[in-house]
């Protein structure tokens, strides 16, 4: 087309120049004739459809890009409906069926079957940790450094452990040195760690959380989903 318009002298400026063009070149011998104007016009045509349907496909991916920002949301902790105490709340956007895991929240007294979970994020009074026996850890030296003795450690803790380093025999039983403190504490399973925990946390009066998914595992209570417990003091 811009060959066309070229060769009679028409450029592609603004629509109200470009109708002022064409009737200037109507009112001279070498004016377009209708056949070229005909085919300026399907053109023409041709590039307006061409460019409402990128549009289209432009707000088509616009709106999926928002829909991916809210699903992002949903895992960031947004927007959350808590539930009673008791059942989990399952937190969603409108497409986070289709663009996210469901994020639900349990009753930290009433936690699920946590076997096959791994820790995405886990907290102890303002302290991060990376899996569920390291929470222990971090959760015992919290309560070290505000106890002062192991005799008052001992007194509020659930989860086993022995002072200094284990030895071969009870390496072998899952003790694992803690150097902060100076004990090896007994690795436990995810269920027995969030409890140990949770005792902790109450009796420090200090907040506890964890954002944790499951496996994609037929064991697994909800393969594949993601899940949190929490609790802080009133």
């Amino acid at each position: 087309m811009n060959d066309q318009m070229s060769s009679a002298g028409i450029s592609t400026t603004a629509t109200d120049d470009f109708l002022e063009q064409l009737r200037a070149h109507q009112q001279r011998s070498h004016a377009p004739d209708r056949k070229e104007l005909s085919a300026w016009k399907a053109e023409l045509e041709r590039a307006a459809l061409s460019a409402e349907a990128l549009g289209k496909t432009f707000m088509s991916k616009a709106a999926e890009s928002r829909e991916k920002i809210r699903a992002i949301d949903v895992l960031l902790g947004k927007d959350r409906d808590p539930m009673p105490d008791g059942s989990p709340a399952v937190t969603s956007s409108p497409a986070s069926s289709q663009t996210a895991r469901l994020v639900r929240e349990f009753n930290p007294d009433a936690p699920p079957d946590l076997r096959h979970t791994s820790v995405l994020t886990a907290r102890f009074a303002g302290q991060t940790a990376t899996g569920w026996n390291k929470l222990v850890h971090v959760a015992h030296e919290e309560a070290m450094s505000r106890l002062g003795s192991l005799d008052a450690l001992r007194a509020v803790t659930k989860s086993n452990f022995i002072a200094g380093r284990a030895s071969s025999e009870e390496a072998k039983k899952g003790y694992r040195y803690v150097p902060e403190i100076g004990i090896s504490i007994q690795n436990v399973d995810a269920g027995h760690a969030w409890s140990n925990t949770l005792r902790l946390a109450r009796q420090l009066h200090v907040e506890v959380g964890v954002d944790f998914e499951w496996m994609q595992k037929s064991e697994a209570a909800f393969p594949g989903e993601k899940g949190q417990l929490g609790w802080k003091p009133a």
